[in-house]
């Protein structure tokens, strides 16, 4: 694949990704305009990750069988038609069919895009090029809500889906450029066996209970924050850059001292930011919690992740956690966050066989194994493929 093509990709994301979190912070406060309560906000805002999570893993299985383009094409779709269905729809039933369409848009073109830069990017750039990608939706996050919210404020809701729409326009564009990269069409079954990590499931359940209190942020921060006469984006975006700095050191803090106690601080650390949160007031308080809930995610969930591997070494399972993701950054939010809590992972068919005679990992895995580990870790093991 070409540099131009590559650039494409990435935009693309970034795209797809900044149409999505324009609504991530706005939302919640357009329900509260149609006269949703509290129950029923919650309800449309997280049926979202029922269908991200659930068609997840059929995707994985679906893109190295049908190819990797038409999965992120669907994908496209949907995000330009959800916020013009979230502007025509009428009542609880049809908002959460147009936000659980919604999550199956997330769960199609990440996971499709994922697969596909695996194919393009040399072995020993792989995590070079999934940690690049990944960068799309880590600076989507940053600059979506906050700007999502301004958009509100001067066009309102009518000008904000219609600036959503157009973002996604554009990724369906880019991606139309983009050509197919699938080496050889996998004819493997797909199972439910093979989407359930068992040995993932303590760290998983872990990881659940910290994208919990992310989901509630996710959908009352923005009404929080309104009540305070502030802009709920600033929470994200302070919460995003320290969340993309923190990651990488605190993987290496629990390399050096243990899972254990590293993840135990960055709950820890969760739960402080909460508190900072209810009791904090103005654009300060947002700030400082979305700094230390950032903080929190970036030290506590490499950690757990990396004791969910460690455990799988010693019962010599397949895949934990999930996959394929690597565009994950970590969406650690209504974005499959469920998925990635209860230890689903994507069902990704092997490429072959080595000669000793074990299974070599096809393009969706590998991708999400370079998106866990980093770019270092992951040269390391794809050069010594």
């Amino acid at each position: 694949m070409s540099t131009r093509r590559l650039v494409a990709l990435w935009l693309a994301s970034f795209a797809l990704f900044f149409s999505f979190f324009l609504l991530l912070s706005t939302l919640p406060l357009f329900l509260r305009r149609l006269g949703a309560s509290d129950g029923a906000i919650g309800v449309i805002m997280g049926s979202f990750a029922i269908t991200s999570m659930l068609l997840r893993p059929w995707t994985g299985w679906g893109t190295d069988r049908w190819g990797r383009r038409p999965f992120m094409l669907a994908g496209a779709t949907v995000f330009v038609l959800a916020p013009v269905g979230y502007g025509v729809s009428e009542g609880m039933l049809a908002l959460v069919t147009v936000r659980m369409l919604h999550g199956a848009g997330m769960a199609l073109y990440p996971t499709a895009a994922s697969a596909l830069l695996a194919d393009v990017a040399p072995p020993a750039r792989r995590g070079e090029f999934l940690g690049f990608f990944g960068a799309a939706g880590s600076i989507a996050m940053a600059l979506g809500p906050i700007t999502g919210v301004a958009l509100m404020a001067r066009f309102g809701f009518t000008g904000l889906f219609e600036a959503s729409a157009a973002s996604a326009l554009v990724a369906l564009l880019l991606t139309l450029t983009v050509r197919e990269t699938r080496p050889v069409a996998s004819h493997a079954p797909f199972t439910l066996a093979t989407t359930i990590s068992r040995p993932a499931l303590g760290p998983s359940l872990v990881i659940l209970c910290l994208m919990l209190t992310y989901g509630a942020q996710v959908t009352f921060l923005p009404l929080h924050a309104e009540r305070l006469g502030v802009n709920s984006g600033i929470f994200f975006l302070v919460y995003a850059l320290v969340l993309t700095v923190a990651r990488g050191p605190a993987g290496r803090l629990s390399d050096r001292f243990g899972r254990r106690p590293v993840a135990a601080s960055g709950l820890g650390l969760a739960a402080l930011a909460l508190v900072v949160l209810a009791l904090g007031e103005g654009e300060l308080g947002l700030a400082l919690s979305g700094a230390l809930y950032g903080l929190a995610g970036g030290i506590a969930q490499p950690a757990l992740r990396g004791r969910g591997r460690r455990r799988r070494s010693r019962a010599r399972h397949g895949h934990v956690l999930h996959r394929p993701r690597a565009g994950d950054r970590d969406r650690r939010d209504v974005l499959g966050a469920g998925g990635r809590a209860l230890g689903i992972r994507g069902h990704v068919p092997g490429g072959g066989r080595r000669r000793d005679g074990r299974r070599r990992p096809g393009a969706g895995e590998t991708a999400n194994a370079c998106g866990q580990r980093g770019v270092s870790r992951c040269r390391k093991s794809t050069t010594a493929r």
